[in-house]
């Protein structure tokens, strides 16, 4: 019986070895849509894919239509911002990245979120999901504020308490909603898909934001490195305002 104990408990322990071992790379599908806006205004909005890559003290995540990076290495104390269209980067401080997420989660904690499961449910990708409607409590004017629907799914791959410390460097938000969504009554898991309608004044912006592929692997480290040949460029003088985040689409 001891051997059998031992043996179990090894096991648990490669496993947990090897998925820390292992990174992670989440690759997301963004469409936005404008299908009420003048052409030449609609004209403007897009797909657009967004991978990330999470391994250890690393991190990058790569934006296809601005055909840009940003790359973070822990164990340089460094951020990097890179442009590939003008082959040139820029270089800051990780604290002040850090400061920056920070400040995001203060912001955030400002907007209240009610979420509800609507009952509906179905395969987005490899993942079965269920639909939780999203609805904002104090952002504003009633008639402007966004509607989000979230396709969340179970699967343990996705498991939040899993990806937490993952989403630390998350710019997507994910890591605020794991937080307050793993406290909603009945409600917990990875959110597949977000679609959010928001109402401006020439019209509604739709944005569908889908996750279309997971991996879990050792991948080269060449990916968190700056390419060859690139120019460092100064950085531009920051605002002294609260930055904001790029995850305007996820619910927080």
């Amino acid at each position: 019986m001891k051997r059998v104990a031992f043996t179990a408990i090894f096991l648990v322990a490669l496993t947990a070895l090897a998925w820390a071992q292992n990174g992670m790379s989440f690759e997301y599908e963004v469409k936005m849509e404008a299908p009420n806006m003048p052409t030449n205004i609609a004209g403007s909005y897009g797909m657009q894919t967004i991978r990330s890559w999470f391994q250890g003290d690393f991190f990058k995540m790569e934006v296809s239509n601005a055909n840009s990076a940003v790359i973070i290495r822990k164990d340089k104390n460094t951020v990097w911002i890179v442009d590939n269209a003008g082959k040139k980067y820029m270089e800051f401080p990780l604290p002040m990245f850090e400061q920056m997420i920070k400040s995001a989660e203060e912001q955030a904690k400002s907007f209240t979120f009610e979420y509800k499961k609507t009952g509906r449910a179905k395969m987005i990708g490899r993942w079965n999901c269920y639909e939780v409607e999203v609805k904002s409590q104090n952002m504003g004017d009633a008639q402007m504020q966004p509607k989000s629907f979230m396709w969340v799914t179970k699967a343990k791959e996705l498991d939040p308490k899993k990806l937490e410390e993952t989403f630390k460097w998350d710019m997507w938000g994910q890591f605020r909603f794991n937080k307050k969504a793993v406290g909603q009554p009945g409600l917990d898991g990875y959110p597949v898909q977000i679609v959010t309608e928001t109402t401006v004044p020439e019209g509604i912006v739709r944005t569908t934001m889908t996750l279309k592929n997971f991996e879990t692997k050792q991948f080269p480290a060449s990916i968190f490195e700056l390419p060859k040949g690139y120019t460092k460029v100064e950085m531009p003088t920051m605002p002294s305002a609260e930055p904001g985040t790029q995850g305007g689409q996820m619910p927080q």
